[in-house]
C-alpha cells in the first residue's frame, strides 16, 4: 500500500519525547523524510545532563525502521537556530512540506508569585518559537511554489485557563489566534494552517514538572496513550485533510475532535438599551452558553 507521506518532508520540533516522539515515528513510517529537533533539556527549561541527546534516539529508531530522518540540537527560539533547523531540512532532503511546532517546556507557578523569567521563558519558546518557525516555513513554502502545513501546538488551557498556568495558557491562546491568521493569508499560496491540542503522558507530566497534572499512575499511562495524537496529526497534515486550514482540533485517547470559540444568543442592543436590560438578558440565560446558541455567529 502506498505511503500517505511518501517524499514529504517534516521538520518536528520537540520531537526527543512524549508527543513529539510519537509525532516523528508515525511520520516516518508513512514514508516522510523527518527533521528530529529537540534541544534536550528538562520539562522546566533547563540544561540537561551532557551527551543527552534525545532527537538522536529518535532519529536512531527511525532509522533503524528504515525511515530517513536527522536530528536537530537546536533552540526554537533563538532566530539564528530556528534558521538553521529550516535549513537542514532544505540540505538534507530538499525541501520542506510540513512543520510542525511541538517543543515547550512547563513553568507551573502561582500567578501572584510567577517571576518574569518564568513568564517570558514560556513565551519565548511557546509563541516565539512558533512564530519564528512559522514565519521561516511559510517564506519557504512560497518560494518553493508548491504549498505546504503549519501545525501550532495549543491547549486546551488556552480556552479555559489553569491554575498555576498563567504563561502557558497565555502562550497556547496567542498561538491559536496566530495560526488562524496564518492560515488566511496563506490560502493563496496553498498553505495551511492548523492547530492540535494534544493530550498524552508527556515527559513533562512523568516527571511531575506538570505539578496540577495529579500523580502519575497506570490506569493514567494507558488512558492517556500518545497514538492518537500522532494519528490525528497525520490526518492533519495529510492530502486527506487539504480542504482543512484555521482550525483548531483536541486529540487524546479519549476522544479527537474540532474545538471552536461560540457566541450565546445574546441580546441586540439599541440606542434605548440600559444596564436593567443585560441584567434582564442575563437572567433569562440569553448572554451565556447556558441560554440559547446562534449557530450563525462563530468566531
Amino acid at each position: 500500500m502506498t505511503q500517505l507521506l511518501n517524499g514529504k518532508v517534516a521538520l518536528i520540533t520537540g520531537a526527543g519525547g512524549g508527543v513529539g516522539r510519537a509525532y516523528a515515528l508515525l511520520l516516518a513510517s508513512e514514508g516522510c523524510a523527518v527533521v528530529v529537533n529537540d534541544l534536550s533539556v528538562t520539562p522546566e527549561g533547563e540544561a540537561a545532563e551532557p551527551g543527552a541527546h534525545l532527537a538522536d534516539n529518535v532519529v536512531a529508531e527511525i532509522r533503524a525502521a528504515g525511515g530517513l530522518a536527522t536530528a536537530d540540537h537546536g533552540d526554537v527560539s533563538d532566530p539564528e537556530q530556528a534558521r538553521a533547523m529550516v535549513a537542514r531540512a532544505v540540505n538534507e532532503f530538499g525541501k520542506l512540506d510540513i512543520l510542525v511546532n511541538n517543543a515547550g517546556i512547563f513553568r507551573e507557578r502561582p500567578f501572584a508569585e510567577m517571576s518574569w523569567d518564568d513568564w517570558t521563558a514560556i513565551i519565548d519558546v511557546h509563541l516565539h518559537g512558533s512564530f519564528l518557525l512559522s514565519q521561516m516555513a511559510f517564506q519557504l513554502f512560497v518560494e518553493q511554489g508548491h504549498g505546504g502545513v503549519i501545525v501550532n501546538t495549543a491547549s486546551r488551557t488556552a480556552l479555559r485557563g489553569k491554575e498555576l498556568q498563567a504563561n502557558y495558557a497565555a502562550a497556547k491562546g496567542a498561538l491559536i489566534s496566530l495560526t488562524q491568521t496564518i492560515a488566511l493569508e496563506g490560502k493563496t499560496h496553498d498553505i495551511r494552517a492548523i492547530t492540535i491540542c494534544p493530550r498524552g503522558l508527556t515527559r513533562g507530566w512523568e516527571n511531575a514538572a506538570i505539578t496540577s497534572a495529579g500523580p502519575i499512575t497506570d490506569e493514567l499511562r494507558s488512558r492517556f496513550s500518545l497514538d492518537a495524537p500522532a494519528l490525528a496529526l497525520l490526518f492533519l497534515v495529510s492530502d486527506l485533510a487539504a480542504d482543512i486550514t484555521g482550525r483548531t482540533f483536541f486529540a487524546s485517547a479519549e476522544r479527537i475532535s474540532e474545538v471552536r470559540w461560540e457566541q450565546a444568543l445574546g441580546l441586540n442592543p439599541t440606542s434605548e438599551t440600559t444596564v436593567h436590560d443585560l441584567a434582564l438578558s442575563a437572567a433569562r440565560n440569553e448572554l451565556t452558553y447556558s441560554g440559547a446558541f446562534d449557530a450563525n455567529r462563530i468566531s
